[in-house]
């Protein structure tokens, strides 16, 4: 594995109403949606469509997550995800992402590690160096 990066990409979202549970309290299976909307975002920075990439037969796949919860984020509660690539191989890319909520940045709310593996026409394949080397540029 190569060495992660040091550029953090900051994604500001908020909470949703309808992202909670009876508790006012945001359902874990919605923070899978946070984190992949901040990897896509990371990845456009360097534009890297993933949807455009995927209509062409090149597809990022969550091949592992693994989410620490440490927190709950409430209705309302603005927030931010701070996504970096923790290491990177041909093959596949660790993400390395935690949450905070905007009034309380020392304090992470949850933390995820997602391994990312690429799909060239339906078969494992290693990232395309022509479109993916931007984003492994330290």
């Amino acid at each position: 594995m190569s060495n992660p990066t040091t550029r953090i990409h900051i994604t500001p979202m908020q909470v949703r109403t309808y992202e909670c549970d009876y508790a006012q309290v945001v359902n874990n299976a919605n923070y899978l949606k946070y984190f992949e909307q901040a990897r896509h975002l990371f990845s456009l920075e360097d534009n890297i469509d993933t949807v455009a990439l995927a209509q062409r037969g090149i597809v990022s796949v969550v091949a592992k997550i693994e989410i620490k919860f440490i927190r709950s984020l409430k209705v309302n509660d603005n927030f931010e995800i701070h996504t970096r690539i923790k290491e990177h191989t041909p093959v596949r890319v660790l993400f390395e992402q935690t949450i905070y909520k905007k009034d309380e940045p020392q304090q992470a709310i949850t933390h995820a590690l997602t391994t990312v593996a690429c799909i060239v026409d339906g078969k494992p394949a290693p990232f395309p160096l022509d479109i993916f080397a931007s984003l492994f540029a330290e």
